[in-house]
């Protein structure tokens, strides 16, 4: 079964690349999602016999939230999204609106001196479209793309990119690429890839900034400084951008399992977990392109993060009550977990590219390292408890765990 619509303004003329999701309640941790096309019409299939919410999202408009039941193909009538304007008083503010473009193999966001500039890039990726971010992390057609910084690969994982893209400031980005189906240039193993575009500088000349930004979560605030500098000569074209992000994170979950025989329950578990986890990373990345002559440019990039052992602490409390088929307590148990870490992530690549002598046709080369290195220490104790919270055992142990990976690569297009 299938829902099929059309997005458009209170005008009636059709709006293109809106986002539409379908989830099932609240639960976006598990969705189907699409874009609208150039005439607004989008079209989402495959679906179950169920409730769905449906929720219709395009930059400048008001989101709008459609509760539909699925039990047949729907054809719903024309979704209009209604500008979402704000009034204030004695404010000039001049500003582009982003633009959507389609190329044959990407979908170009151009995020450049727009409304958007004042965010953060993982501020400006959620408005996106064809892009879906959430806690779990980012996807492109239900799957986690390749992140590229001007067609460089960034080789870090995906919590470790998002973390990235929220230190990152907006004003940087030129434009964002979602490349659904990517040339043979990327490194994207079949899947789609995000190519962030930073502005460059279109005179010779130096220029740079200090940036940083606050947010006040539900537990604890995240920050985050950096500065960005460019300069372009007349050889050498050179970026480097330097962030820090100090910040602790907050997980609290209640869970409920039962255990069922012949149709009843013989004993069930109630967990209250808690997590606390403090970070620091640092983050730089750079960029140079030096031109040996008009036909032959060579180049170096680098991407670096570090996560000191002195800003990383996992600690995890988690208490356990066990029931008995009669709903009686039967025991407790508590866990106390204690991690700390250290992760040192640096990526290299060298380039060299030969443009022939026909428009648009080139040779490039390009060599790739990559060093990662990690370190655990990790310390369990649980104590197992009757009812009157008496001793029953105590269990306790120490992990240490160390990864080292080393990748090199090399080659030619």
């Amino acid at each position: 079964m299938k829902i099929k619509g059309k997005v458009v303004d209170t005008k009636n003329n059709p709006i293109a690349f809106a986002n539409i999701v379908v989830s099932i309640g609240t639960n976006i941790s598990d969705y189907k999602g699409t874009i609208s096309n150039e005439t607004g019409d989008f079209e989402i299939d495959n679906l179950e016999s169920k409730k769905y919410t449906l929720n219709i999202s395009f930059l400048g408009y008001k989101t709008q939230t459609i509760e539909v039941q699925v039990d047949k193909n729907i054809s719903l009538n024309d979704v209009v999204l209604q500008d979402e304007e704000q009034e204030l008083d004695g404010v000039l503010i001049v500003a582009k609106k982003p633009t959507v473009k389609r190329l044959v193999d990407r979908l170009v966001f151009n995020v450049e001196n727009s409304t958007l500039s004042n965010n953060n890039m993982l501020d400006v990726l959620k408005h996106t479209p064809g892009v879906m971010v959430n806690n779990d992390g980012i996807s492109v057609k239900h799957a986690s793309p390749t992140i590229y910084i001007n067609d460089r690969k960034v080789h870090l994982s995906t919590t470790e990119v998002i973390q990235l893209l929220e230190s990152m400031p907006a004003n940087n980005i030129k434009s964002i690429e979602v490349i659904s189906s990517p040339p043979a240039k990327y490194e994207a193993e079949g899947g789609a890839v995000l190519n962030f575009i930073t502005s460059k500088n279109l005179v010779s000349g130096y220029n740079g900034s200090v940036f940083g930004n606050f947010k006040q979560g539900f537990e604890f605030p995240k920050y985050s400084v950096g500065t960005s500098h460019f300069f372009k000569g007349e050889k050498i074209d050179a970026y480097v951008n330097y962030n820090i992000s100090p910040r602790r994170d907050f997980r609290h979950t209640d869970e409920f399992i039962n255990f069922i025989d012949n149709d009843a329950t013989t004993s069930s578990w109630e967990t209250d977990y808690n997590r606390t986890r403090k970070s620091s990373n640092q983050n730089i990345n750079s960029n140079i392109d030096y031109t040996i002559n008009e036909n032959n440019i060579l180049s170096f990039s680098a991407n670096l993060m570090f996560l000191p052992k002195s800003g990383t602490e996992t600690d995890i409390n988690s208490l356990t009550e066990v029931y008995g088929a009669t709903g009686v307590l039967d025991s407790t148990f508590n866990t106390m977990n204690t991690a700390v870490d250290k992760t040192t992530n640096a990526a290299f690549t060298l380039g060299y590219v030969h443009k022939l002598n026909q428009d648009g046709e080139q040779l490039s080369f390009s060599v790739h390292h990559t060093n990662f290195n990690f370190d655990s220490d990790q310390v369990v104790n649980t104590e197992y408890l009757f009812p009157d919270k008496s001793l029953i055992r105590n269990n306790a142990f120490e992990s240490l765990s160390s990864q080292d990976i080393r990748l090199y690569t090399a080659g030619r297009l």
